[in-house]
């Protein structure tokens, strides 16, 4: 992995095309970099990988959807709730509340569908009040899979 300079943490995912991708974090400066390039937007990453970023971020969900290329941002919320879903079915990604500026409780898996298909969910409030706002934070199992090496990621299921 490239880097700018300084430590960072490598993360490796294997994301539904079947791609491998390296993600690291610096932890001195909070840049982001991929496996063979210096520092990257991440608005080149696929809505999935942008999802992955803002839960290692712990980041509200209108934090991701600005991450997307506008392109991906026009794609119909059910598409990419499904997307979300299938992260969280895989045990990578939960999703909390946010409460008085704190991580709140996670959201039951069965009030997600519902709390995805509104629109208000997926912007950014008016007010700036972001309680309520539903936040992505990656899971033990997603923290797990980001520590194998890319080797052995290409073998889990």
């Amino acid at each position: 992995m490239v880097g700018v300079g300084g430590t960072h943490r490598q993360c490796h995912f294997r994301f539904a095309q079947g791609r491998l991708r390296s993600i690291g974090l610096m932890p001195e400066n909070g840049t982001l970099i991929l496996a063979d390039q210096s520092e990257v937007n991440t608005s080149g990453f696929t809505v999935e990988e942008a999802f992955i970023v803002n839960s290692y971020e712990s980041d509200i969900l209108p934090g991701a959807l600005a991450d997307l290329s506008a392109e991906d941002q026009a794609r119909p919320l059910p598409e990419l709730a499904g997307i979300l879903l299938s992260l969280v079915d895989r045990g990578w990604i939960d999703v909390h509340w946010y409460i008085d500026r704190y991580l709140g409780p996670k959201v039951p898996r069965d009030l997600l569908p519902a709390l995805l298909a509104a629109p208000g969910t997926w912007e950014y409030p008016e007010d700036h009040d972001w309680n309520g706002a539903l936040t992505l934070v990656l899971t033990e199992a997603g923290t797990e899979t980001a520590h194998l090496t890319a080797e052995e990621l290409v073998q889990r299921p």
